[in-house]
């Protein structure tokens, strides 16, 4: 009888432990899963993995681009509607031509223009996405023989970036003093001219921003006026920093920019911050290790469960000044680093899209 009864207890024991745990199950909080709220555009597994990336034409068309081991360049206009893909022939063509010089892509805000360079920036070029046509612009930072020097590549390489402007007709790229010093000009010119459309003589109280690896956190606003993010992390390396500054300037006065910074939680690791193209948003991408509350509670109760601590990815987007900081969505972090979540904003700053094992993807940011 005592048997029994210790059955029976037992097996009511269990009984009310399986009621619980699915009870939990059903009414904990769920977390936001990135995936989940994410459209998928297109498998990127077939494209070359030694070099490949992508570019947004416009909210609907992503154009893809990898190169080859033997550097051939491959570009695919993909529309996201229709998933319809398009070869794009002729561009590619344009680009292959001096293949293995150059140092990057820019495509132009409305998709009709790709600026590319050599990896001194000896000469900018540019072409019509149908490659119908090249222009070139080269560069007196190494030209000018009337420069006394010419500069040494750790000068050079402090701000190598290129910008388009906002009417996708003009760019800013970096210029040089009469001594050959970088960060004390920038050169604005345009596709409707062989020559230089204006100089922009950099303020003392702003040269600061233009040394170090900043350029590819600028968006620029108009010719004079930009915002930008200072955080970086060498590749390979894990950051240690929980707050990132942020710098707002007018370089058509000598005024030192408009500066503000924005701090994160400490067990938060900041993998990613990207500057919206209208400078009123920033997304976020953090790691952190990460305990299930489910899975402490069901382990709490009694049930045989490791607390093994995982890494996740979380997806964040906030105003620029680090307010209405919102959780977009949070996926498991893969063992590869080169497959997690790199995040990039659409033209029009209201998606984000990401590449997740392979997969491109774009998400809503509000």
């Amino acid at each position: 009888m005592d048997r029994r009864r210790s059955i029976s207890r037992v097996s009511v024991g269990i009984v009310a432990l399986t009621v619980a745990t699915v009870a939990i199950w059903r009414l904990w909080p769920r977390e936001r899963l990135l995936l989940e709220h994410a459209v998928r555009v297109t498998n990127m597994d077939g494209w070359d993995r030694a070099y490949r990336d992508y570019m947004w034409a416009s909210d609907h068309e992503a154009i893809l681009y990898s190169i080859t081991p033997d550097d051939q360049v491959r570009l695919v206009s993909h529309n996201t509607l229709t998933g319809m893909e398009k070869p794009l022939i002729g561009l590619a063509q344009r680009l292959e031509e001096r293949q293995g010089k150059y140092n990057g892509y820019w495509l132009s805000p409305d998709g009709n223009w790709m600026l590319y360079s050599n990896f001194y920036m000896a000469s900018v070029s540019a072409t019509p996405r149908d490659g119908a046509r090249r222009l070139t612009w080269r560069s007196k930072l190494w030209n000018d023989p009337q420069l006394p020097r010419k500069p040494t590549l750790a000068e050079y390489l402090g701000w190598t970036g290129i910008h388009w402007l906002p009417d996708s007709r003009r760019w800013i790229q970096p210029g040089s003093d009469s001594s050959g010093r970088e960060a004390t000009r920038l050169m604005v010119r345009s596709i409707d001219t062989p020559k230089e459309d204006g100089v922009i003589a950099i303020p003392k109280s702003c040269r600061s921003l233009f040394e170090g690896e900043n350029s590819e956190a600028m968006v620029w606003l108009s010719e004079a006026h930009l915002v930008l993010q200072t955080w970086t992390v060498e590749p390979g390396e894990e950051s240690t920093a929980h707050s990132v500054d942020f710098y707002e300037a007018d370089l058509k006065k000598d005024v030192p920019p408009r500066h503000w910074t924005v701090e994160v939680p400490r067990e938060w690791t900041i993998e990613k911050v990207l500057v919206a193209p209208h400078a009123d948003n920033v997304g976020w991408v953090f790691h952190r290790h990460y305990v299930s509350p489910l899975l402490t509670e069901l382990h709490r109760l009694g049930l045989p469960i490791r607390l093994t601590p995982a890494e996740e990815t979380m997806v964040y987007v906030s105003r620029a000044d680090g307010t209405e900081m919102r959780e977009i969505g949070t996926t498991s972090t893969p063992q590869d680093a080169n497959q997690d979540v790199e995040i990039k904003w659409l033209p029009g700053g209201k998606r984000l899209s990401f590449v997740y094992k392979n997969m491109l993807y774009t998400v809503s940011a509000f």
